[in-house]
């Protein structure tokens, strides 16, 4: 498979679309997962790369979010149900796919303020229960998901 830059795609597209809609984080939220689904649809075992797209996908559906000024709290809860479904539809570990997604969640930190993270995990903890707590474990200790110190991180 040719490299893509998911991260770059993924905000390009859900900016282009926000504007335009009335739900704009299910919007958003819906074209990371057809994203996720047509890259990851005939992969038996996730890779490196293949971790790396899920991380990208949300990292680039939160920054186009973020950059149209939404609230990343129910952006963020939101995407952790979509990776549910997304291991629904591909048959893949939703555990897995989820911790990923946290990653992608936790690079949001490079943009916003430490209370708005702090608000982010008590979104996800309110609505997954434990989730918060490995949230926070990965804002701690995770490398940024666009370094090459995170390759450890998402094998």
């Amino acid at each position: 498979m040719e490299w893509l830059n998911i991260n770059q795609l993924t905000k390009e597209m859900v900016s282009a679309r926000l504007s335009e809609l009335t739900d704009p984080i299910d919007a958003a939220v819906e074209i990371m997962e057809k994203t996720i689904i047509v890259s990851l649809k005939e992969v038996e075992a996730l890779r490196p790369g293949h971790r790396q797209t899920v991380v990208a996908a949300c990292q680039g559906t939160l920054t186009a979010l973020l950059l149209k000024e939404y609230d990343l709290r129910p952006a963020s809860v939101k995407v952790l149900h979509a990776m549910v479904r997304v291991a629904n539809k591909i048959n893949h570990d939703p555990t897995e796919l989820s911790t990923l997604a946290l990653h992608g969640i936790a690079d949001m930190g490079r943009f916003v303020s430490k209370d708005k993270i702090i608000a982010i995990r008590a979104a996800i903890d309110a609505e997954f229960m434990g989730a918060g707590d490995a949230f926070q474990k990965i804002v701690d200790g995770a490398p940024l998901a666009g370094s090459e110190e995170t390759q450890p991180i998402v094998r």
